[in-house]
């Protein structure tokens, strides 16, 4: 609500922009954007739609059209996070394996397949696995947005149900798209 906003300093909410946090929760989505596009030269659009919908291919045609247009595929992003050979990847490791058992493993690495069939049989599962990866996958992003400037264009199915979309700037929903389009 507008009365929670009230709360939060601006000079602090700036400074957090300026480092590359995510601000959505403590100030106005027009006063974020604008924050963001000024301070540090982006701009988050989030792109989502149903697996399949020509997601991945927009984005890769606007990023190659424009050189101020970036493509982040959360999917691929998230992947990382499995083989990550630091803090954050020995921690999704650890709670994957506590969560999911040992099975899923091979030679100490996330065999997606197998943890796939657990997680798509069970929405209890899936959500249990997207707590897990939440802020790893937070953290990884946020990294990746710092290396940018420009218009950052944020590919992802589940943008919704991962509750990121305070995240982005706008948000563009893809019902379908022809690689020839």
């Amino acid at each position: 609500s507008s009365a929670d906003f009230n709360l939060v300093s601006s000079s602090l909410v700036k400074s957090l922009v300026s480092c590359g946090d995510f601000v959505g929760g403590y100030v106005h989505p027009c006063v974020k954007q604008a924050l963001e596009e000024k301070i540090r030269g982006v701009s988050l659009i989030g792109v989502t739609g149903s697996m399949g919908a020509g997601k991945s291919t927009l984005c890769e045609k606007l990023a190659e059209s424009c050189s101020q247009i970036f493509h982040l595929d959360l999917d691929k992003l998230v992947h990382s996070v499995y083989y990550d050979d630091g803090d954050i990847g020995a921690f999704v490791r650890s709670e994957v394996r506590k969560n999911f058992g040992e099975d899923i493993f091979d030679c100490d690495k996330i065999n997606r397949k197998k943890l796939a069939k657990i997680i798509f049989d069970s929405k209890e599962k899936n959500l249990q696995l997207m707590e897990i990866l939440k802020i790893p996958t937070l953290i990884k992003l946020k990294e990746k947005i710092r290396e940018k400037k420009g218009i950052i264009l944020l590919d992802a199915a589940y943008l919704s149900e991962y509750k990121m979309l305070p995240i982005v700037n706008q948000n563009m929903i893809l019902v379908g798209c022809n690689e020839n389009e």
